[in-house]
C-alpha cells in the first residue's frame, strides 16, 4: 500500500533491480520518497517527517526520520 501511496510499481522496480544499471530505479525512489513526503506534510500537523525508500538487490526498504531525530527508522 506504501508504494501505491508513493506512485511506485512495485513490478517495475523488481524488473529494475535485475538490470546492470540500477540508478534509474534509485532515482524513482528518491522521488516517490518526496511525494510521499509531501502528501504526509499536507495532512499532518504535527512534527515534520521525511520518506525516503531504498533498494538493496530485491529488498526494499522505507525510512522515516523527523525533524527532532535525524536517525532513520524503518
Amino acid at each position: 500500500m506504501i508504494l501505491d501511496l508513493a506512485g511506485l510499481d512495485l513490478s517495475t522496480l523488481v524488473k529494475q533491480g535485475t538490470e546492470q544499471n540500477r540508478e534509474q530505479r534509485q532515482f524513482d525512489l528518491d522521488d516517490a520518497g518526496v511525494s510521499l513526503t509531501k502528501d504526509i506534510e499536507d495532512r499532518w500537523n504535527q512534527r515534520k517527517y521525511e520518506v525516503q525508500f531504498r533498494a538493496d538487490g530485491q529488498q526494499f526498504y522505507t525510512f522515516v526520520k523527523d525533524e527532532k531525530d535525524r536517525h532513520l527508522f524503518n
